[in-house]
């Protein structure tokens, strides 16, 4: 309900096992009102091979998607990997969620967090799970903020033999580096991010504290991105949920390289989404053959490109069935 509040009809989770049992009986019973594609954590990879499951098996409404790794933690919580330490000013509480970010079970790369963060893996570690995630057919999603930690993703995805053809993505890709984007470019990695995180960037902002105004004047750098020829993907990761504010923060950005079109932004959070879940033939667009989902604002946001965080959702609809 809150997703076709907001004007969403389908979503990219990370589902866990009970997750996914609620998201069955909810399908089942002909209840589940929403397209989701459902990315696992890596600890269940081996009993989706022993199951011969791999990325795409499921129907229009419930499908698998990727298999999803933490390489790094959260700017907020100064534990995301960083190529320079974090700014030496007394650390402000994690934002609301990122405390709590998961850090897998096995291959940890040292102990309590260090100035420059923290990776989650062993660099070979990371290396062996994502090939046998991509040899046994799995697109797969890697959680990667600070600078170090999208190296070890990049060196990871490069060792299992990324293609274009597989979209293997980097979820949020935050401090990105110009020769990271044209190695993204080069393997096909799809930029999965988030432009509502803008809202902790520019003068005083939370980035600012944890990175300084130089490194904070380049984080999130959409517009860098697309000029490269990099597949954007915007999602939110819930905070919050909203695609208008996120498509706001993307357009009205603090600094020039994190700033897109009303265009691009509102291409990133459908089409550019739907690319990332291989579905850009069935969703993302309002053309002939594709599902009858859309919504109906109350103002044209190309119109109004200052007030796009304003713009109410008046109406969804999925599968040409009107839902809010």
């Amino acid at each position: 309900k809150l997703a076709h509040k907001l004007g969403v009809t389908a979503i990219h989770d990370i589902a866990k096992p009970a997750h996914i049992r609620a998201y069955i009986a909810l399908h089942q019973a002909h209840q589940l009102k929403l397209r989701v594609r459902l990315n696992i954590e890596v600890h269940y990879l081996d009993q989706l091979i022993a199951l011969g499951l791999r990325t795409g098996f499921g129907d229009e409404f419930l499908k698998l998607g990727a298999i999803k790794f933490f390489a790094d933690g959260s700017l907020g919580a100064r534990n995301a990997a960083l190529r320079e330490p974090y700014q030496t000013s007394p650390p402000a509480p994690p934002l609301k969620g990122e405390e709590s970010l998961p850090s897998p079970s096995r291959g940890g790369a040292g102990g309590g967090v260090s100035p420059l963060g923290k990776l989650n893996y062993e660099q070979s570690e990371l290396n062996r799970l994502v090939k046998r995630a991509h040899d046994h057919g799995f697109q797969v999603m890697i959680h990667a903020i600070g600078d170090r930690a999208i190296d070890a993703a990049l060196e990871a995805l490069s060792h299992a033999g990324a293609t274009p053809e597989r979209r293997h993505r980097i979820e949020h890709a935050e401090l990105l580096h110009p020769e990271q984007i044209i190695r993204m470019r080069e393997l096909g990695i799809i930029a999965s991010m988030q432009p509502n995180f803008l809202q902790w960037s520019g003068p005083g902002g939370l980035y600012e504290a944890r990175l300084g105004p130089e490194r904070d004047a380049h984080i999130d750098p959409h517009r860098k991105v697309l000029d490269a020829g990099v597949a954007l993907a915007f999602g939110s990761d819930g905070m919050p949920f909203g695609p208008l504010y996120g498509i706001h923060w993307a357009v009205n950005a603090p600094h020039p390289d994190q700033r897109i079109s009303v265009a691009e932004a509102i291409h990133a959070y459908t089409l550019g989404a739907a690319y990332a879940a291989f579905e850009e033939h069935s969703m993302g667009s309002l053309e002939l053959g594709q599902f009858a989902d859309f919504i109906v604002l109350s103002r044209d946001p190309f119109q109004a490109p200052t007030q796009i965080n304003e713009i109410a959702i008046e109406r969804t609809y999925l599968a040409g069935e009107r839902v809010f």
